[in-house]
């Protein structure tokens, strides 16, 4: 088992990334009529909201639409709460397809790129990329 980068001590949640029907998650950005029909609790004007078990969330000080401070082992952003009975205690999901700052006035700016958060874990065995997750941490702002 490949384990996910950063210390459990410090980072003692898993961020992993989700895949939406209506955001482009490779290298081109979203056409701005599918960014229009993004839910308001996955991208809300400029803010990315992230999905968390209300159980975890209440272990950390965090509500529904509050703001937080995410941080791994390479780099932090400022993102919200949104509380997800569907998603296992301990883990926190964000979207992918957003953090674009290159490309247009609809989607500069909208969000955060998830791949600015994690690194390349290399699979041992074949030396593919088995990035799937990263150790997390949350903080009230």
């Amino acid at each position: 088992m490949i384990e996910p980068e950063g210390d459990d001590k410090t980072y003692p949640l898993i961020l992993i990334p989700y895949d939406s029907m209506r955001l482009a998650n490779g290298s081109i950005g979203n056409p701005p009529f599918a960014t229009k029909t993004v839910e308001d609790t996955v991208l809300k004007e400029k803010d990315i909201f992230i999905e968390i078990n209300p159980k975890t969330a209440k272990s950390f000080g965090l509500t529904e639409g509050k703001s937080a401070n995410l941080s791994t082992p390479k780099g932090s952003v400022k993102v919200k709460i949104h509380l997800f009975d569907g998603i296992m205690p301990g883990l926190l999901a964000m979207p992918r397809g957003l953090g674009h700052f290159n490309n247009d006035r609809y989607l500069t700016g909208k969000g955060v790129n998830f791949n600015q958060l994690i690194g390349p874990v290399e699979d041992p065995a074949s030396g593919h990329d088995a990035a799937w997750g990263i150790r997390a941490r949350l903080a009230k702002v």
